[in-house]
């Protein structure tokens, strides 16, 4: 043990240290407990946090482009959205629709940060794929709880009504979409050099929507392409140049560009005719009336609409009436029309002078039936068995 100095000593005891007030104390009693506490407690999980912990106790598949991002995917997508959304709604998630094709579920919180959860196919899923898978799921669930007392079918790839179920008192037909965000059709436009004019190219799934597609083509597109997809001779060999062939494809009748070629320089020039055809965005929106839809389905022969999570929604007043749904073409949503150059894949990939007819939902309210839900699907069959 080290002694103290007589000096040492001496200066103590003349000097003696300044007492603490009580104030002090007190104040130096509560840090000490409070520090004693954090460090036995501990930390809250983030709600970031609590929602990944779900994701991964499921045993999804899932990555986080963000910090307060998880995107899921799955080819069940559909189903995942729906367990998710029960095990989340308890912690304040809500649905959006984000003009994907599902949307996503949200928390939004200023304070302790928001979190986004996104559902996407496996890389390489179409969507198309999963709208298939939708249609087969509804057509199952329809046998499972009806058996022969009902006939239940779905179209596929083939035209009509995606769903149909026949009983004894009658016939459904129903269009089924996994999300009135997605596009409700698309086609490509391409370039008559000889009649030096843009036009829709006649795939064959443009000429089975043409009922739909041309109108909207000849009163929405044809003027604001015609005035601003200028094209200059002679043309870009980047641009790709096709022979136009007569309907039989027994000779040549002209020249069509039908797409930006696939070229190290692809990405460049598709934002140069961007800055000269959109004004500098990447694509023009063009509003029209959404009864228009309503209107193809319903001359197209289906009498319902089954909208993902949103439910069924009727195409007639009948319809509407005695299902207590409401009616589609007074929900209350904007319809657009949407043009840009879409890339088939790469930013140098080949790019498609792409229409796109997009659903924007805004304040959309669920309907009181869904197909996806056992017993509102009972509900249903009972009125045709």
């Amino acid at each position: 043990m080290q002694m103290k100095s007589f000096e040492q000593l001496v200066k103590e005891y003349y000097e003696p240290s300044p007492k603490k007030d009580i104030d002090s104390l007190v104040m130096e009693m509560v840090e000490q407990a409070m520090s004693e506490e954090e460090a036995s407690t501990p930390e809250e999980p983030t709600e970031f946090q609590k929602a990944l912990d779900i994701v991964e106790k499921e045993g999804y598949h899932y990555d986080t482009p963000r910090r307060n991002a998880i995107r899921i995917r799955a080819i069940n997508r559909l189903d995942v959205m729906d367990k998710m959304t029960k095990m989340l709604e308890p912690m304040g998630y809500v649905h959006h629709y984000d003009g994907s094709t599902l949307g996503r579920l949200q928390r939004i919180d200023r304070r302790h940060g928001s979190v986004y959860i996104y559902f996407k196919p496996p890389f390489g899923s179409r969507a198309a794929d999963l709208g298939a898978l939708e249609e087969e799921n509804l057509v199952k669930m329809a046998r499972k709880l009806a058996g022969k007392l009902i006939r239940a079918r779905s179209a596929g790839s083939s035209h009509g009504s995606d769903l149909t179920l026949e009983g004894p008192k009658g016939t459904l037909t129903i269009e089924v979409k996994t999300g009135i965000s997605a596009d409700f059709g698309q086609f490509s436009l391409r370039y008559n050099i000889g009649k030096e004019k843009w036009e829709p190219s006649t795939s064959s799934k443009f000429l089975q929507n043409s009922d739909i597609f041309m109108p909207l083509f000849s009163g929405y597109i044809d003027e604001y392409v015609q005035s601003n997809y200028t094209m200059k001779m002679p043309l870009d060999d980047r641009f790709q140049v096709r022979n136009l062939m007569s309907k039989d494809r027994s000779e040549v009748v002209g020249k069509v560009v039908t797409s930006i070629r696939q070229t190290p320089t692809t990405g460049e020039f598709k934002r140069q005719l961007e800055n000269k055809w959109y004004g500098g965005k990447n694509d023009k929106m063009i509003e029209f009336p959404f009864e228009m839809i309503a209107k193809y389905y319903s001359d197209k022969g289906d009498r319902f609409i089954q909208l993902g999570n949103k439910g069924l929604y009727a195409l007639n007043r009948q319809d509407a009436e005695e299902f207590g749904i409401p009616l589609f073409q007074e929900v209350g949503v904007k319809s657009k029309i949407r043009l840009r150059l879409k890339p088939q894949s790469g930013a140098n990939s080949r790019t498609a002078f792409n229409v796109a007819i997009k659903i924007n939902a805004g304040k959309l309210k669920k309907s009181p039936l869904n197909l996806r839900n056992e017993e509102d699907m009972m509900k249903v069959l009972t009125k045709i068995m």
